[in-house]
């Protein structure tokens, strides 16, 4: 069976999430805000799964 990714903004909730749920799951953290995906991609989420990739689709912010 394929782990899983779980992405998170913070490292302290990382390290406490790695714990609770264990070796099936990938978990990493952010160490920040995520840009906004775009609508596009699989299912509308804004990334594309290929094989044991992934590519995301980022909206640009105003600056």
């Amino acid at each position: 069976m394929p782990k899983r990714l779980l992405v998170v903004e913070s490292p302290g909730k990382f390290k406490k999430l790695s714990q609770i749920l264990g070796s099936d799951w990938i978990v990493r953290a952010s160490c920040g805000h995520i840009p906004e995906l775009s609508n596009e991609g699989d299912d509308l989420l804004g990334f594309t799964m290929e094989g044991n990739s992934f590519c995301c689709n980022y909206i640009p912010r105003d600056q």
